[in-house]
């Protein structure tokens, strides 16, 4: 399979969450480097230089789960957080337990 990437849009994460004035906020950061899926095709067609294909497994999809990382010109999966998990995203660590 085929992804196109857009190399000119940004790509975010759910991530939190930060306690304001006692409440749980979610929000929405950056992920460094990223840029979007924008679709999933069988084979290419010409695009816009802006654009560009690269090849993916098959279990790869354009609804948000997965990124171009352009440092490295892979794709990866976007690991956003869900507000009943006990774990957060750090970008130093990896995947990290909430303190009790």
């Amino acid at each position: 399979m085929k992804a196109l990437i857009a190399l000119d849009e940004k790509v975010q994460r759910l991530t939190g969450p930060i306690t304001e004035d006692g409440v749980d906020r979610w929000y929405y950061q950056d992920i460094p480097n990223g840029a979007r899926l924008v679709q999933i095709e069988s084979s290419e067609f010409e695009v816009p230089s802006r654009l560009i294909w690269v090849d993916v497994a098959d279990s790869v999809n354009a609804n948000n789960e997965y990124y171009y990382d352009t440092s490295d010109s892979t794709v990866k999966a976007i690991n956003h957080q869900h507000p009943d998990s006990p774990f957060v995203w750090d970008d130093t660590y990896g995947c990290v337990k909430l303190a009790d």
